[in-house]
């Protein structure tokens, strides 16, 4: 292959390949592999358009016919000759670049599919105000917020919910992880639930029931994430701190 072959090669493979995404720090929402597969899928397109039909090397034998003449006049092409280049190095980085961009379309559209299906997993059996709404969203019925605290360090939040009818820590683990679902299909979009510590990126949940609670603990190990999931956990200005924890 010679050096324009292989530059041609770079420069088709870089085309195209930025991606387009809301926030760069997260990762691809499911829309966002859509967009990506639409623009591989062009670019594969573009490139499988510039493969050349005259693939064979020069040769004494060869004759190559201008195409692209026009007809002449009573309606007959008159054939011109046209010098045999040789394409098939083009034609090699043009297919290269197709099959490239052909295979990372189908890598972003099997990621949407995964995070999509993943959501509606998670999500089954659940109605459409609890797909909608989570815990935190009830801040009426937390009773309590701690800081959570690792060797001395700020790791994220405590949160103690008041029993009410229905609240189990079995359908409050479905319903954190149909959420945190919804969060990783949405490539964590901050807009999403900007109110709630279960959508931030990487935010480890546990579950605890008493007789009268249900405990849910939120950590991450990145200082951020940390601050955030505190942050929002002890915002909300509805909580009643006055409600005495139930034991």
């Amino acid at each position: 292959m010679t050096r324009f072959s292989t530059l041609l090669i770079i420069a088709l493979l870089g085309c195209g390949s930025s991606p387009r995404h809301s926030n760069p720090h997260n990762p691809l929402a499911a829309s966002e592999h859509d967009q990506e597969a639409r623009v591989h899928a062009g670019e594969a397109d573009r490139s499988e358009a510039q493969i050349s039909p005259d693939t064979q090397a020069p040769s004494d034998s060869v004759t190559c016919i201008d195409s692209g003449v026009p007809l002449s006049t009573g309606g007959e092409r008159v054939d011109v000759m046209k010098p045999c280049w040789t394409n098939q190095g083009n034609n090699d980085a043009y297919r290269e670049a197709a099959a490239h961009h052909r295979k990372q379309a189908q890598k972003h559209r099997e990621n949407a599919a995964s995070l999509r299906e993943a959501e509606r997993l998670a999500c089954a059996g659940l109605g459409e105000d609890e797909r909608s709404q989570s815990l935190f969203f009830h801040a009426e019925d937390i009773a309590k917020v701690e800081r959570y605290n690792e060797d001395k360090t700020l790791r994220g939040a405590k949160v103690t919910f008041r029993k009410v009818p229905g609240l189990t820590k079995e359908w409050a683990n479905k319903s954190i992880v149909c959420h945190q679902a919804r969060a990783a299909a949405l490539g964590y979009d901050e807009r999403f639930m900007s109110y709630c510590p279960l959508v931030v990126e990487g935010a480890l949940v546990t579950v605890r029931e008493t007789p009268s609670t249900i405990v849910v603990t939120l950590r991450s190990r990145d200082p951020i994430a940390a601050a955030t999931i505190y942050g929002r956990s002890e915002a909300s200005p509805t909580i009643d701190h006055s409600r005495p924890a139930a034991k």
